[in-house]
């Protein structure tokens, strides 16, 4: 039994290390990590696309204490200041969910030109919900 264990063991570490992946920051030349957080006490979608990221509310209160990378958003009718700076120069359409964090649920969906975020808090109050995704920087020409 010991055996298999091991065995088990040293397969998952080898798999572990043939598929590492970077952990990509602020200052990666290739990729963009947003981190998006709020109090969530009902439902609504963020909508990320090049022109804009705006927020669509659905059911029951709007998100509280909603931060773009640890910077407050208060007025979700407009975009964050930092995705303004970044507009044109990120691939959306191949973002990934590095970490997502919250009692219900987060949904990350691909879309046509970038990618949509789905918070959704069912039970009673609200919860802290949080949501960190890896943005490639498009290639410039030399």
């Amino acid at each position: 039994m010991l055996a298999r264990l091991l065995t088990v063991f040293c397969l998952v570490v080898a798999s572990v290390a043939a598929y590492a992946v970077e952990p990509l920051g602020d200052n990666s030349a290739r990729a963009w990590t947003i981190t998006l957080t709020a109090v969530v006490d009902g439902s609504g979608v963020f909508h990320f696309s090049d022109d804009e990221l705006k927020y669509q509310h659905k059911h029951w209160a709007k998100p509280a204490n909603v931060q773009f990378n640890g910077q407050p958003w208060q007025d979700l009718s407009n975009s964050p200041e930092a995705w303004k700076t970044h507009r044109g120069k990120l691939d959306l359409t191949n973002a990934w969910v590095v970490r997502r964090q919250g009692r219900d649920t987060i949904a990350f969906e691909k879309t046509k030109g970038g990618f949509s975020v789905f918070m959704n808090d069912s039970p009673n109050g609200g919860d802290n919900y949080s949501i960190t995704i890896a943005i490639p920087v498009q290639e410039t020409a030399p």
